[in-house]
């Protein structure tokens, strides 16, 4: 079984999202520092900056890459 951490940002003002699997481009995509994502992330599984931005870390697991267990 395969895990996989993900990140969906969300740009406040813009109302603007992305989803994307690593701190940088996360951080890149709301002009932040990864270091801001780290602290906000370390006890939360999500940041939130009031008319800023939102970060919500979410994990998908993946059993197999059959496409028939979809249903």
């Amino acid at each position: 079984m395969k895990t996989r951490d993900y990140y969906v940002a969300t740009d406040l003002k813009s109302m603007e999202s992305g989803i994307f699997t690593t701190k940088s481009k996360t951080a890149e995509y709301l002009s932040i520092s990864v270091k801001t994502i780290d602290r906000g992330l370390k006890d939360d599984w999500r940041i939130y900056k009031p008319n800023h931005y939102l970060i919500c870390r979410t994990e998908i697991t993946k059993l197999t890459n059959r496409i028939d267990n979809l249903k």
